[in-house]
Parts: structure tokens; C-alpha cells; sequence
């Protein structure tokens, strides 16, 4: 389905220095903070300097997997149970989300130079209508560049002339196998595609100034598309 309607945002703004927030911070201490918390949005954050060097060569050692036992299975899912041999010799068992397909993609469309579109989908897991940037499943036989121009034709009823990819990404990568490739979509012209919405999605147009403020919203709170703002913002200030 495509929009119906479409807000913009337009509060005034201030110096393009305040796109990306990271580049406001000028000591390393404020850096490494920064970076942290991106991270951690995705779960990847690994603390180095705690570990001898004996430690490190057993860590590169991946543990064995001794057995894989299908525990439940849903049209979307299937929860394995992993049970895993370490190189120290102890064994364990994990328990992982194993997502069908290929993953996802997520898309940032560049509404103008200066601004960017977002979406407003009712999110079931928080029970709430939710900002957040195209995204959906890669099909069986697509890549995810393909993915990419296929939503965002289906959720916003454009398509891009330029389609550049941002990053690959891990939700929780200690429970899933789940990724998502993010986009940047430039040069957009009318192209919908009819697709599986429920219900007609909303769409807002941000400035990139703004884009600290967007960040604080309750209702932005995607990991993925809170990390997509300063991924595109740093690669169109590049």
C-alpha cells in the first residue's frame, strides 16, 4: 500500500554542523563514548584490554558444535538449541533465533539534499506507532539491493536513482543470525509497487539538522534507524 499522507517537518534549523553529533565531540574520552553507544545499540560492543595474550589465542579458537536441535518453529522463526564445545574444554548449551531467508534491508530516502523521509508503522512489539525508515524482508532469489528498491517502491511509492549500501548489521548477535542491510536511496522519482501494509503507511520529510532531535523521540527508538541517521549523515558529509 502507499501513503495518503505525508507531513513535513519544518522547524528551522541551525549550522549543518550539528548533523552529526559525533563530529560535536572534540576529546577522545567524548569519542569513545559516542562510538560505545552506537554500538551497543547493535549489539556488538567487545571490550579489549582485560585478556592476556594466552586468553586471545583460545578465543580465536571457535568452539565446536556438538549438536543442533530444532526446539520450535514459526512462519517467520525457528529457535535452535546449540550445544557448543569450547576450547577450554567446557561444554554448553545456547539457545538462538534462526531467521528465514536472507534477512532485511532498511532504507534511507533522500526526500532533497537536506532532508530525508521517514515512515510511521504501527510497530506490534511495542504495541505502538513507531518513526522509522523503509525496511522489510529480502525475498527468496533477491539481493538485497534489490530488496532495497522493491520497499521502497512498496512503502513509499518511489524508487532511487542511486542506491548506496551503508552497512550490514547484527540485532543480537549472541541469540540471532538475523541481519540488516542498511541503504542510502538518492535521486528518488515515482515508481509505486502494490504491496502486504495492512494499512496505508504515514510519512514524515526530516531536515538533517534535526536529526539530534528526531534521535530523542520515544517514538524512534529502532536501533537500526537511530544508527542509519548518522551513518547517512556521515556519508553525505564525506
Amino acid at each position: 500500500m502507499f501513503p495518503t499522507a505525508c507531513r513535513h517537518h519544518s522547524r528551522l534549523c541551525g549550522d549543518d554542523q550539528h548533523i552529526l553529533a559525533s563530529r560535536q565531540q572534540k576529546t577522545t574520552g567524548s569519542c569513545a563514548a559516542t562510538l560505545f553507544w552506537l554500538c551497543d545499540l547493535i549489539g556488538c560492543v567487545n571490550l579489549v584490554g582485560t585478556s592476556t595474550s594466552g586468553d586471545f589465542a583460545k578465543m580465536n579458537t571457535l568452539p565446536e558444535i556438538l549438536n543442533t536441535t530444532p526446539v520450535a518453529t514459526s512462519r517467520l522463526f525457528s529457535i535452535e538449541q546449540v550445544d557448543l564445545r569450547f576450547a577450554n574444554g567446557t561444554e554448553a548449551c545456547f539457545e538462538r533465533l534462526v531467521g528465514e531467508g536472507e534477512g532485511a534491508v532498511m532504507v534511507v530516502p533522500m526526500h532533497s539534499d537536506q532532508e530525508l523521509m521517514l515512515i510511521r508503522e504501527y510497530a506490534v512489539g511495542v504495541e505502538r506507532y513507531e518513526l522509522s525508515f523503509v525496511k522489510g524482508r529480502i525475498d527468496s532469489g533477491e539481493t538485497p539491493e534489490q530488496a532495497a528498491h522493491r520497499e521502497l517502491r512498496e512503502e513509499i511509492g518511489l524508487d532511487a536513482g542511486r542506491m548506496q549500501g551503508l552497512a550490514t548489521v547484527s540485532l543480537t548477535p549472541a541469540y540471532s543470525n538475523y541481519r540488516t542491510h542498511i541503504f542510502l536511496a538518492q535521486d528518488l522519482f515515482t515508481s509505486p509497487l502494490q504491496g502486504d501494509e495492512p494499512e496505508p503507511l504515514e510519512t514524515e520529510v526530516w531536515r538533517l539538522c534535526d536529526l539530534p532531535a528526531l534521535r530523542d523521540r520515544e517514538d524512534f527508538s529502532d536501533g537500526r534507524s537511530i544508527l542509519a541517521t548518522f551513518l547517512a549523515a556521515e556519508r553525505l558529509n564525506s
